[in-house]
């Protein structure tokens, strides 16, 4: 699908939207972004989808959680009961409304990166995986290991992949958060994937 919107337009919206923090943050997710994609040469069309993505990932992060759930109820998006229990988990489904409404933003790669890139999902497409990666290993996060992560990034995408996934289950369980269900889903289906490779190295991408 061609995107009719430009990177510095969507720049523009998401400054004008987000809190100074938030935006900050989605700046150096689209700067990781672009360097993860220059290290893995990926197409240009792909790259502008995952750039645009990174910028709106967390556009409705700091909707208040009444304001959430009342777009989610009206877009019926199917509120699951971990999503009505803690409402910031639809920031991501609510996002992806404002930026189809706000942006006539129409392409599944883009809005599923948006929707997903918290929990993941079993068949992400390369633009949902990269805004995850990014999203959790752009230079202001500062965490324990981030800095081996960074360089899995640039070495080979579906073993950073896998340890995003990996780090997230752990995080949540030591928090005491909600393992959502589409991302258990996900770390059964890549083990999966890899018992049944029969030695082949497993393509994740």
């Amino acid at each position: 699908m061609i995107i009719l919107i430009s990177v510095k337009q969507v720049r523009d919206f998401a400054k004008d939207i987000m809190e100074e923090k938030r935006f900050l943050h989605a700046e150096r997710t689209a700067q990781m972004s672009r360097e993860i994609t220059m290290a893995h040469n990926i197409d240009d069309d792909i790259c502008n989808k995952i750039e645009i993505a990174s910028m709106l990932h967390d556009i409705a992060r700091d909707m208040p959680e009444e304001l959430l759930l009342s777009k989610a109820y009206k877009k019926d998006l199917n509120i699951n009961k971990y999503e009505l229990e803690k409402p910031v988990l639809l920031h991501g489904k609510v996002g992806a409304e404002i930026v189809k409404s706000k942006l006539a933003i129409f392409d599944e790669d883009i809005l599923n990166a948006i929707r997903y890139h918290t929990s993941g999902r079993v068949g992400m497409s390369i633009v949902e995986r990269v805004v995850m990666i990014s999203d959790v290993i752009e230079i202001g996060r500062k965490f324990r290991g981030v800095e081996e992560l960074r360089g899995m990034a640039m070495e080979n995408l579906n073993d950073i992949f896998k340890r995003i996934i990996e780090n997230k289950i752990v995080y949540f369980v030591q928090c005491g958060l909600f393992v959502l269900p589409k991302t258990y889903e996900l770390w059964n289906h890549i083990l999966l994937k890899e018992a049944n490779t029969d030695g082949k190295e497993l393509y994740i991408f």
